[in-house]
């Protein structure tokens, strides 16, 4: 893909000899989505704000290297790369209003009024949950595969050069 050809390129620049091993690169991305597999498995049982959080940096960083491997617009993998992106993003919104709701939660003063504060907490409970729903069922498929048959798929992708 251009994305090595361009990192071969800036190494030859600096007069060192590099070969891109794509079994090499591909197993660093599948280690990579064995994490985040783990992540999800981990976010799936607790649904805690800190392991769905711990699971958002598995996925962005899964995003960047496919990104750095074979680029955004990647004939097949580019729907997996947006849908890292969207499932990021959601975990990402999860975690701010987790820290929204320490925050309501933990100093009264921000809204004396009880009532209205409950109404305020539910509120962001709601959307808590919604963006869970949403980013665990989005990240189920996006970690269907196994990680050898992941590991195979990218291999033949940067084998084939295509992108």
């Amino acid at each position: 893909p251009e994305y090595l050809l361009l990192a071969e390129g800036a190494v030859d620049n600096v007069g060192a000899e590099v070969e891109l091993d794509a079994g090499a690169l591909a197993a660093a991305a599948g280690r990579e989505y064995t994490r985040g597999r783990a992540a999800r498995d981990l976010a799936t049982l607790t649904r805690t704000s800190h392991d769905l959080h711990e699971w958002r940096k598995r996925v962005k960083s899964l995003r960047h290297q496919l990104e750095a491997l074979v680029g955004p617009e990647d004939a097949v993998f580019a729907a997996g790369i947006e849908d890292l992106d969207l499932l990021g993003d959601l975990l990402g919104r999860e975690h701010d209003l987790s820290e929204l709701t320490d925050i309501v939660s933990g100093d009264a003063s921000l809204i004396p009024d009880p009532e209205q504060r409950v109404r305020i907490l539910e509120a962001l409970g709601e959307l808590r949950t919604e963006c869970r729903q949403e980013a665990l069922e989005l990240g189920s498929g996006l970690f269907a595969r196994p990680p050898l048959e992941f590991v195979q798929r990218l291999r033949s992708r940067l084998e084939s050069g295509a992108g």
